[in-house]
């Protein structure tokens, strides 16, 4: 916490990296749906 400018970048650096898994999820699902069960939910989390 005594050097904010390294925590920015670290935080920037995690949601970078989250929107990628999440754009990547994302084209996987386009390519192969994922299955919807019964309550209507999606079988698999599209960041995961």
């Amino acid at each position: 916490m005594t050097q904010p400018a390294r925590l920015e970048r670290l935080f920037g650096f995690v949601m970078l990296a989250w929107v990628v898994c999440f754009r990547i999820g994302v084209w996987l699902a386009e390519q192969r749906p994922i299955n919807v069960k019964k309550h209507g939910r999606k079988a698999v989390s599209l960041v995961r």
